[in-house]
């Protein structure tokens, strides 16, 4: 049995058993053929066999299979299943299966298998391609948060700066009001005093025209 705990890979298609690959011994067309009957159509999976994880995806009438150890990372698991897809779904959209055989391509796909087998065998904890792009989205979501968190702090302190300003305008307001109150009293007290300073000089020019007019101090005017 491998180190690193990947057993088996299987490909079929339409529910019938194509290809596989293992370099253990053991009834694999049989387990592959269980399998197969349970997995559901366009699903990616898991389950347990006989202490023992099936990873399966399926999808288009494409089914690819592994057989692990229930050691070996699900992420290179999936990782595999993702490989496999891309390796052999064209070729087997073109293959005609209603007159091959079950396992009828093994020798056809053995050297591919093996590669496959070989590399996700060694690499035991490889990340799968879609756990890698939502690895790389959530760093991107964390840079933006921060950067957003960032643009909110540079606005909170552009707001505090703001209604400083407001308030020391409101306090300049304030005292410019006080100012101007106090400019308008003593505009309205001098308006008072110039008032009563006309009035005065008006009582003295009129007085003197009195005596010029009357010659004397008593203002009896009239005929002498």
């Amino acid at each position: 049995m491998s180190d690193n705990n990947l057993i088996c890979i299987f490909i079929a298609k339409k529910k019938k058993a194509l290809a596989y690959y293992t370099n253990c011994k053991g009834f694999f067309n049989q387990i592959c053929e269980k399998v197969l009957k349970k997995i559901k159509n366009n699903s990616l999976s898991k389950t347990e066999y006989n202490e023992q994880m099936i990873y399966y995806f399926d999808e288009n009438e494409k089914t690819y299979i592994i057989l692990t150890d229930p050691s070996y990372h699900q992420s290179t698991a999936i990782s595999c299943l993702e490989s496999l897809n891309k390796e052999f779904g064209n070729i087997l959209d073109d293959t005609d299966i209603d007159n091959i055989e079950e396992y009828g391509l093994s020798k056809q796909f053995e050297e591919k298998l093996k590669m496959k087998y070989d590399f996700y065998d060694t690499n035991s904890e490889i990340v799968s391609e879609n756990v890698q792009n939502l690895k790389i989205e959530m760093v991107n979501f964390k840079d933006e948060v921060y950067k957003l968190n960032e643009e909110i702090n540079e606005r909170g302190q552009n707001i505090n700066e703001i209604a400083n300003k407001a308030e020391k305008l409101a306090n300049d307001s304030d005292s410019y009001i006080k100012g101007a109150k106090k400019v308008k009293k003593k505009e309205s007290k001098r308006k008072w005093w110039y008032s009563i300073a006309i009035i005065f000089i008006i009582l003295i020019i009129v007085y003197f025209v009195m005596r010029i007019i009357c010659g004397n101090w008593t203002f009896q005017c009239g005929s002498q």
